[in-house]
């Protein structure tokens, strides 16, 4: 009795294998190309909104960071009636036009500083070592969960608040718009979508301490959610967009 032919059979495998690889290379290449589409299209609208802002930044008028001379030995609670107050370290970071670590001004960062366990504080001025540990901090606030980062914004808020230069005009004023951020926040972040929102808070508060020159406002309203930084926020944490 004659063996069975085996071999046209694994034979005929081979196409569909090679069909199915191409496949896949053709779908990697398609998804290659809608991923760089999207990324270029992505820094055009960034272009795009700083150049349309740029057209407003005298309306929106946020200056740069300033501190009140009279205000200079500032003792400063973070909320009215707080048992504790901001850690003198942290008001000179502010007054010397610097924002503190977010993970700093947490409600258990300003209790452990109390007792110099948590953190030691810093000297002024700021050397090597120091800033490396300002920098080092700044890291550790892409991982501040939530309530800890609502906690911050609050207390650097009431830092603002206590050495920043008095104004009645609430669009120049730091604390009043990180409030009003802080409000709008408040209102529409959850858990699920945190990541993308700690991303935006991080690129609003530098864009509100980047150095302007005098009269030079920012170019967007720091108090109202803005969409192009949201979508660069999306692209920089790998999300789709649809958080706005």
């Amino acid at each position: 009795m004659a063996e069975p032919q085996l071999q046209p059979a694994a034979d005929a495998a081979a196409p569909a294998a090679a069909v199915d690889i191409q496949a896949i290379a053709t779908a990697a290449a398609m998804a290659a190309a809608t991923a760089a589409k999207e990324a270029t299209k992505g820094l055009i609208e960034d272009l795009r909104g700083g150049r349309d802002g740029d057209k407003d930044k005298d309306k929106v008028g946020l200056p740069s960071w300033e501190v009140d001379p009279q205000h200079a030995d500032a003792i400063v609670e973070p909320w009215p009636g707080a048992s504790y107050t901001v850690p003198a370290d942290m008001i000179e970071l502010v007054k010397r036009g610097m924002r503190p670590p977010l993970i700093w001004l947490t409600i258990e960062a300003l209790v452990g500083a109390e007792d110099g366990e948590t953190r030691k504080p810093l000297t002024f001025p700021l050397n090597n070592k120091q800033q490396e540990r300002v920098n080092e901090a700044y890291r550790k606030d892409n991982f501040l969960p939530r309530g800890p980062t609502h906690q911050a914004l609050q207390v650097l808020a009431s830092i603002c608040r206590a050495v920043g230069p008095p104004t009645n005009d609430n669009d120049k004023n730091h604390a009043v718009l990180l409030e009003d951020m802080h409000l709008g926040l408040m209102t529409r972040v959850t858990d699920t979508h945190w990541p993308v929102w700690r991303r935006y808070i991080k690129q609003a508060l530098d864009a509100m301490w980047t150095k302007r020159e005098p009269g030079v406002g920012m170019s967007f309203d720091i108090g109202k959610i803005n969409e192009t930084l949201v979508r660069k926020a999306e692209r920089q944490c790998g999300k789709p967009p649809g958080h706005v």
